[in-house]
């Protein structure tokens, strides 16, 4: 299923009209990922800018939200019912050191291919990740780089602002 998913997301998926901008959200346990208190946060701070949250909101949000999802890879908000997406699993940040460096590659291999495929369809790319996950995001980077002219942001950065909480950061 996960190689199935992959190939459609390359293959035949194709990102929805009027979404300009890029952002990619690291994975969560709970199901459908947006339910999720940490994508919560991170759908208020898009709300926040774009006056849309990028769930609520889907078809006016000029936010497209796809999820780094650990067990398959990019995962967009309106795909995140569909099976294999939908099932709960561990998160890479969970995983044992061995099983992350064999998941690494291949997860960061499947981001560049989604970033190669559809890059150009986006004005930005933000990533919105940490840990594991940034450092995911980093080899994705480091893959696209070379073929495409667009860079993106690993958000937050070591030194940059946070969100501690809502209205006071």
């Amino acid at each position: 299923p996960s190689q199935a998913w992959h190939e459609y997301m390359i293959d035949g998926y194709h990102p929805p009209r009027g979404k300009r901008f890029l952002a990619v959200f690291q994975c969560s346990v709970r199901r459908p990922f947006s339910t999720s208190p940490s994508h919560a946060a991170m759908r208020r701070a898009v709300a926040l800018a774009t006056g849309y949250d990028p769930r609520k909101d889907f078809a006016s949000c000029p936010v497209h939200v796809v999820v780094l999802a650990s067990k398959i890879g990019p995962v967009p908000y309106e795909l995140e019912d569909v099976y294999p997406a939908n099932v709960r699993g561990g998160g890479v940040k969970h995983f044992k050191p061995a099983v992350y460096e064999r998941v690494k590659p291949v997860l960061a291999e499947r981001l560049a291919a989604y970033i190669l495929t559809y890059g150009e369809h986006y004005e930005q790319i933000t990533s919105f990740t940490q840990g594991r996950y940034a450092e995911v995001l980093r080899q994705a980077r480091d893959i696209t780089a070379k073929q495409i002219a667009k860079s993106f942001d690993i958000l937050p950065q070591a030194g940059g602002p946070i969100v501690t909480r809502m209205n006071r950061s």
